[in-house]
């Protein structure tokens, strides 16, 4: 028996050997990840939007959503064509409690719906992530519903993209990847809400992988006269906001852009369906008409966001300014960068979240805290570190804004400054936005970032010192999760 079992240990053992050599070289596929080309559109073509919450000083909690309530109008108002691609859509409830929350999914979902069902020459297509059905576990209420009205719908197939949580990965690829999966055959509780029906564990062996389609974005089309042979606009809404309802209180920012970034859009989105053996609705290009003018815009996709933002960082001296808010960040590089960018004379600011839960899980402050403190205790305090604090939501956005003797410039969209973000694990969509001056999108996000910095409307954020993590546990922690690609952002 002792014999028997050193046999299958060994062969265990080398099969997960096997497997992690074959994780470390893998390639993504073709042209998944890729670099997009610039685009000069107007200044009105570039739109800044922000979701808030922030605390009266009575202790009540208040809204404001223009980032919903645009991409409904948006979705509302499209005359032919619709394309949503979210991380996250659902309903789940795990952490809401007694605190009302808005059914942004329900609203999303039953206007996509009514959209199709009211006209048949419409066409609406829906990407979302299989956290949304806990990977072949549960039911989408989204997909099914627009499948109903023969619109077209589907669960990411992430199985061809670089494994992220290596140390997990070579045990799902040969032992769990094969098995089918149930939403009728569940013994475990549901991950996200207690008040679903159970999961298979097969459900929770897929989300141990932290790997995901990440991205926020909204395509639609828009009437530019009364008949409809008349041009169109295309619109595209790039952002870190997702129709969840326990998280459409977080803080988010979108960047809307009309004109041509959106072919480009669609191309990346093309490629996610293929992943799935689907093909989606193409578009008239001959129909839409696409201005241009003095802003440079373009799609930035995993390692392109990283390279662009590392060498913006990298050109940061006296005099210039850069402000993040993000919901988390960890990779190493970009650290590095803005601890050199410092000293060599820029002003850096960072608005975080204190990482205290994530999708209704206590996290225990990572990566943020560690992070915040590293920062702080290179740069002694120079680089100035607010979080927000309006939990149970978050400061879930991802904005950057950066200004520089020669140039003003944003980063907005879906991807954390995390590794599975900058290094092509996750699918991810930001947008980049660049001029010589300031433009109206630039100073509408200075102003929002501004608003939330200094409580100006109502208590969002804290100073430093509130959430400070002492904890040198914690900073070993981060840096093994970061570097095992552990690390659930």
């Amino acid at each position: 028996m002792g014999v028997f079992l050193f046999t299958v240990v060994k062969i265990v053992v080398g099969i997960m050997v096997f497997t992690t050599a074959f994780l470390w070289n893998r390639e993504a596929p073709e042209g998944l990840f890729g670099t997009d080309p610039v685009h000069l559109v107007p200044e009105s073509s570039v739109v800044f939007w922000g979701d808030r919450t922030w605390l009266t000083h009575e202790g009540e909690r208040e809204t404001d959503q223009e980032i919903w309530d645009s991409v409904l109008g948006l979705v509302q108002g499209a005359h032919r064509y619709v394309l949503v691609d979210m991380f996250l859509f659902n309903d789940f409830s795990r952490h809401i409690d007694a605190v009302p929350y808005r059914t942004i999914s329900r609203e999303l979902s039953e206007l996509l719906v009514e959209r199709r069902k009211s006209d048949r020459m419409m066409s609406v297509s829906l990407i979302v992530d299989p956290i949304n059905t806990v990977y072949g576990g549960a039911v989408s209420s989204p997909v099914e519903s627009l499948k109903s009205v023969s619109g077209m719908a589907f669960t990411t197939q992430l199985t061809p993209l670089i494994d992220s949580h290596l140390l997990w990965s070579t045990l799902w690829r040969p032992f769990f990847l094969w098995f089918d999966n149930s939403t009728e055959a569940g013994w475990l509780i549901h991950p996200f809400d207690a008040d679903s029906p159970k999961v298979t564990l097969r459900s929770w062996a897929a989300l141990l992988n932290f790997k995901a389609n990440h991205r926020s974005v909204v395509v639609a089309d828009e009437r530019t006269g009364p008949r409809d042979d008349d041009p169109v606009k295309m619109v595209t809404v790039i952002s870190s906001a997702y129709p969840y309802d326990s998280g459409s209180a977080d803080v988010h920012a979108a960047l809307m852009v009309r004109d041509a970034i959106w072919k480009d859009v669609v191309t990346a989105e093309g490629r996610v369906a293929k992943l799935s053996g689907l093909e989606l609705p193409g578009y008239i290009k001959d129909k839409v008409t696409d201005e241009e003018g003095d802003i440079s815009v373009a799609l930035m996709r995993e390692r392109a966001l990283r390279d662009t933002l590392l060498a913006r960082i990298s050109g940061l001296g006296q005099g210039d300014s850069l402000q993040i808010m993000t919901h988390a960040i960890s990779d190493r590089a970009v650290i590095a960068a803005l601890v050199d960018a410092y000293w060599r004379g820029a002003s850096i600011s960072l608005m975080l979240d204190p990482n205290s839960h994530a999708l209704g899980y206590a996290s225990r402050g990572l990566p943020n805290r560690p992070v915040a403190r590293e920062l702080h205790e290179r740069t002694d305090g120079g680089i100035v570190v607010r979080w927000c604090d309006i939990s149970p939501d978050s400061c879930a956005g991802k904005l950057i804004i950066g200004k520089s003797a020669s140039s003003s410039y944003l980063f907005v969209g879906s991807a954390n400054l995390t590794r599975r973000a900058l290094h092509a694990r996750n699918l991810e969509m930001s947008v980049f936005a660049t001029r010589e001056t300031t433009f109206q999108a630039w100073d509408d996000a200075h102003d929002f970032y501004q608003s939330l910095w200094s409580n100006s409307d109502g208590h969002t954020t804290v100073p430093y010192e509130v959430y400070e993590d002492t904890s040198y546990w914690r900073k070993w922690a981060y840096l093994a999760l970061e570097h095992t690609g552990s690390l659930p952002y």
